[in-house]
């Protein structure tokens, strides 16, 4: 048989796709693509969650380095505005690790607790960073 006389068959011999099948395939490929825009949408969603959070985690850092160097270790509490719609506090308490047993001179402590919050919708997002550092030397009695 000859290829291009079986082009030529009767249309009762003819196969085709019908527009029941075509109307089939299009819904299937439209539920496919609503599910993977969904996964894309989570995926964006959460990239930017972790991105405010690495920043957030980055300015808690730099507050906390700065700690006894570029803001004195005075107990009390301070907060403020960053850039980026971020908040900060800091907290300066001494710090009391209890009875000291022995012969070991008594240190003083200060207990450092930042924290970096800023808002994502409806939802306040912090992340709290807590240290303890040598504190200023306690006067000689």
């Amino acid at each position: 048989m000859d290829p291009i006389e079986h082009l030529h068959r009767s249309p009762r011999h003819a196969r085709g796709i019908s527009l029941l099948e075509v109307l089939v395939a299009f819904a299937i490929m439209a539920l496919a693509l609503g599910v993977l825009l969904r996964i894309f949408g989570t995926g964006l969603r959460s990239s930017a969650a972790a991105e405010r959070y690495s920043a957030a985690t980055l300015w808690a850092e730099s507050l906390m380095a700065g700690a006894g160097s570029t803001w004195p270790l005075d107990p009390g509490e301070e907060g403020g505005s960053l850039t980026g719609g971020y908040r900060y506090r800091r907290v300066v308490r001494p710090y009391d690790p209890g009875p000291v047993t022995g012969p070991l001179p008594r240190v003083p402590l200060v207990s450092i607790g930042v924290e970096v919050a800023w808002t994502e919708g409806e939802k306040t997002r912090r992340v709290v960073l807590s240290s303890l550092r040598l504190g200023p030397p306690e006067p000689v009695r």
